[in-house]
């Protein structure tokens, strides 16, 4: 069993995180932390108190360290025993060691066995034996097992209801026509876990780095299959611009690491920040390992300059709920008749039937590994091929705003003049626009907002958890809403902070926009008040261009007495770092207006 979740990129939103996280997980001054910092400012201290804790200066140190993974902390991130050629923590000492066996007579295996660490070598020192790497036979028989036309970062879409890749997964991906061929060569990097291992303890193992991650190698077809076609998400490929220098340099240093290992931790040092790493030494970036979390989404973000062209392979469900939307009545009684085996498909039919039958047909074979009756006659029939040219409203994950948010604002509660101040440090929540992926989603940690009056200053809300899966369903594609919460609000009825937790399953159609209908369990108790609830509640999102509208309406039924809910929101994207809001909050003790801005990180 493998799992894998996340990636990470340098840019200004990842600086400003690291200075935010750095004062609550770092009091100790290491030569080579400065995590405050932005990124130049590291690269250029670190060469400096890298030569403090080394001793002499290394020429081309960062592209040492990169090549031979050190991590900040001067650790040897890979646990392979035949990785390294000496104990020393010193990169220095192991440059050496690698020098020295290159000048013996072993140097001609040492440079098949390492030719990315050989050819680094040839850059550093001038007074190197010359090998000829071409007549490594076991490297050139690597190298040639691979399509190599092209190299592309293959990016799928956020999906709450697959926790190991919730918010996506990449991978490099090697193929020779523009788009992947199912036998092109996937490299992504995973952990190997127990399958005996239950749920609390594979999050225990995966969190404390308990499982060895690899990097691996794949076929298209493999992960076609597991991330369209079961879990039906959709793909990006992201076509890279790279020369034929650093091509070689990635087959050279993936031969080096066929049998690396690595400590696995399911937060930062997971698969997208391997990927990371292994692109950081093709096109000579440094990656920081200091970092709390790591998104997969960051890695295409760091390399968007570098991409050609954009592919969007969608699934078979997107294009079956197409077609099923334009067939008429008549033809709608049919479908439903050939799904019923009452009728089987006929060679007349309209194109928009075939297709309809073709896609719900191939959908449900590949998620749910069943036939639908009449299968193959119907299929040969429709005498439809797959195509992946598909226009719809889903865009490139490449436009989604940063993972953290700063909003600050001003308005009115109950008459009285408000500032508001709040932040989300992590991931995602209902209000930000979403569309990029295949449903409306929340996954929020510790988020907050701080309210001040002209008497006083409070904590208006403090999420501790907050999940929401907004699924559409529909007569043919029957998926469920879920949510949850623990945080601390005013949402009760004496007005207060009490501490909420509840749990909530609905559904989710798609009805001039989204429309979902949740049923929860709940209860809110503090010193004054506690009691338990049942709430109904209804969400309401639709996009207008760059505007989003939510409106959220509930109704809390406690043993003795209910209370009303509205939350609207209407928020206006400037762009993936800046958005404008304009929410309107009610209950029965409180009514707030509020205007924000927000900046993403």
């Amino acid at each position: 069993m493998i799992f894998c979740w996340a990636s990470q990129e340098v840019t200004h939103h990842q600086v400003s995180r690291s200075r935010f996280f750095s004062f609550f997980v770092s009091n100790n001054f290491k030569c080579d932390t400065l995590k405050s910092m932005n990124r130049s400012v590291i690269i250029t201290i670190s060469f400096i108190f890298y030569g403090i804790c080394f001793g002499a200066q290394l020429e081309n140190f960062s592209e040492w360290k990169n090549i031979l993974h050190y991590s900040s902390d001067n650790l040897k991130e890979v646990v392979a025993e035949d990785f390294y050629l000496t104990n020393s923590l010193k990169l220095e000492d192991e440059v050496k060691k690698f020098k020295e066996i290159l000048s013996s007579e072993g140097g001609n295996y040492l440079a098949c066995a390492f030719p990315a660490r050989y050819l680094l070598a040839l850059k550093t020192f001038k007074d190197l034996r010359h090998f000829e790497l071409q007549k490594c036979l076991e490297l050139q028989k690597f190298i040639k097992s691979f399509k190599s036309k092209n190299l592309s970062l293959l990016m799928t879409s956020e999906l709450l209801n697959a926790p190991a890749s919730a918010f996506g997964h990449v991978l490099l991906v090697l193929h020779n026509n523009e788009k992947p061929e199912m036998d092109s060569d996937v490299i992504h990097f995973s952990a190997i876990t127990d399958e005996e291992d239950g749920f609390f303890k594979y999050a225990r193992k995966g969190l404390m780095g308990g499982y060895f991650g690899y990097y691996m190698r794949n076929k298209f077809f493999e992960k076609y299959h597991e991330y369209s076609s079961i879990e039906q998400r959709y793909l990006f490929n992201y076509k890279l611009n790279i020369t034929e220098k650093q091509k070689e340099l990635l087959f050279y240093h993936l031969f080096e690491l066929r049998k690396a290992k690595f400590d696995y931790y399911f937060l930062n040092q997971n698969c997208g920040y391997r990927l990371d790493k292994l692109l950081g030494i093709i096109f000579k970036k440094d990656i920081p390992d200091n970092l709390i979390y790591t998104l997969p989404i960051e890695t295409p973000l760091r390399y968007e300059n570098t991409v050609r062209t954009i592919t969007k392979i969608p699934p078979y469900s997107i294009h079956a709920k197409t077609n099923i939307k334009k067939l008429n009545e008549e033809e709608k009684k049919k479908f439903d008749l050939i799904l019923d085996g009452k009728k089987i498909l006929d060679k007349n039919d309209s194109s928009t039937l075939k297709n309809s039958v073709f896609y719900y047909y191939s959908y449900n074979f590949k998620k749910n590994q069943t036939n639908l009756p009449n299968y193959k006659v119907n299929l040969d029939h429709a005498n439809v091929e797959f195509n992946e040219d598909f226009e719809d409203t889903i865009e490139s994950p490449l436009k989604k705003q940063y993972s953290m948010r700063f909003s600050f604002g001003g308005g009115a509660s109950n008459s009285k003049a408000l500032n508001s101040l709040s932040l989300r440090p992590v991931l995602i929540d209902i209000n930000q626009f979403q569309k990029y992926n295949l449903h409306e989603s929340e996954l929020s940690i510790l988020n907050f907002m701080v309210t001040q009056s002209s008497d006083q200053i409070e904590i208006q809300e403090l999420n501790l958890l907050s999940v929401k899966v907004l699924s559409p369903s529909s007569e043919y594609f029957k998926n469920i809403s879920w949510q949850g919460n623990i945080s601390l609000n005013r949402e009760n009825p004496i007005g207060t902070n009490a501490l909420n937790s509840q749990v909530g399953l609905g559904k989710t159609y798609d009805l001039l926009g989204k429309v979902s209908m949740f049923l929860n369990l709940g209860g809110d108790s503090n010193k004054d008040f506690g009691q338990a609830y049942l709430r109904s509640e209804i969400y309401y999102i639709n996009y207008f261009g760059k505007l989003k509208l939510k409106i959220d309406y509930s109704k809390k039924f406690y043993a003795e007495e209910s209370m009303e809910i509205l939350s609207n929101r209407l928020t206006y994207l400037f762009n993936k770092s800046w958005d404008f809001g304009i929410t309107q909050f009610e209950t029965k003790k409180q009514k707030i207006y509020l205007l924000e801005v927000s900046k993403y990180f």
